[in-house]
């Protein structure tokens, strides 16, 4: 694993963690998280001949918060894909990343090659999108639908407390959740990616986590007739981070897209699945 600092063309400084090497691979991380997420893929990279290329999206990490929407994020990737000398790659993008992901694939049509959809959290601007949802994260979506300035100030804490602890954080995560997802944060390789994306959190991530919920919270501004890659979609039947209905309703939006449900797992496929997903936008 190695990390890199850029400055881009368009302002702002972004932080890009790579894994393997050969054909690039772009990964977009969930919410909360930033490029070390994807530092279990290293070996799977390197098996397959790839480099898997994982920026901190805007305001996670180190890279610049700028307050992107979906179209200025697809411009900022671009400057990204820049700084890093790639010219043609797919993406991927995992949970909250996946709208990210999307959003890149409409507005580069002529630059990225392949969607990966991973866990994806759909618009949520329905009570039937909220179905069958942890009650945590109903409330973050339900308060960034009804009053989105509070969300900034109701995340600081939770997110100070995370960064102040981050191995005491992955335990709380691992102890509350569903039995396939702790497992997968019992091995080791997996919680050392995920306690160093903690540890590498930027002060001021409330706000991005705060953006992560508020857009897919309103009618998302994505243009799915530009999307002309095709698309591979995974869900775990027994998710309820992000409950399997918003990747079968994303899958019938996109025009070339293929959903993969992997019965009895949870919202971690990523960890899981990695070398199949990588496999899938080659």
């Amino acid at each position: 694993m190695a990390f890199q600092l850029h400055k881009l063309p368009g302002g702002g400084v972004v932080r890009s963690f790579h894994y393997g090497s050969g054909r690039p691979v772009l990964a977009l991380h969930g919410s909360p998280g930033n490029g070390h997420m994807f530092a279990s893929w290293e070996a799977v990279a390197r098996d397959l001949g790839v480099e898997i290329m994982a920026p901190d999206r805007p305001g996670w990490g180190s890279s610049d918060i700028l307050g992107l929407d979906h179209a200025g994020f697809a411009a900022w990737l671009a400057d990204v894909m820049d700084v890093l000398k790639i010219e043609h790659a797919p993406v991927i993008g995992v949970s909250c990343g996946a709208q990210w992901a999307i959003a890149a694939a409409a507005g580069l049509p002529d630059r990225i090659s392949g969607l990966g959809v991973v866990g994806a959290m759909g618009q949520c601007d329905s009570r039937e999108a909220l179905s069958g949802m942890l009650a945590g994260n109903k409330l973050l979506l339900g308060l960034a639908r009804v009053a989105p300035q509070l969300l900034t100030p109701v995340l600081e804490p939770v997110m100070r407390l995370a960064r102040f602890n981050p191995s005491a954080t992955i335990r709380r995560f691992a102890a509350s959740s569903i039995e396939p997802d702790r497992v997968l944060l019992l091995h080791r390789p997996h919680r050392h990616a995920y306690q160093g994306a903690v540890e590498h959190l930027a002060p001021d991530c409330a706000r991005a986590m705060a953006r992560d919920h508020i857009l897919p919270a309103s009618q998302w501004s994505i243009d799915a007739t530009r999307i002309t890659q095709a698309a591979t979609l995974w869900h775990g039947t027994r998710d309820v981070s992000v409950p399997r209905h918003h990747s079968k309703r994303l899958a019938n939006w996109l025009p070339n897209a293929r959903l993969n449900e992997i019965p009895g797992a949870g919202h971690l496929i990523n960890l899981s699945h990695g070398r199949q997903i990588i496999e899938a936008v080659l």
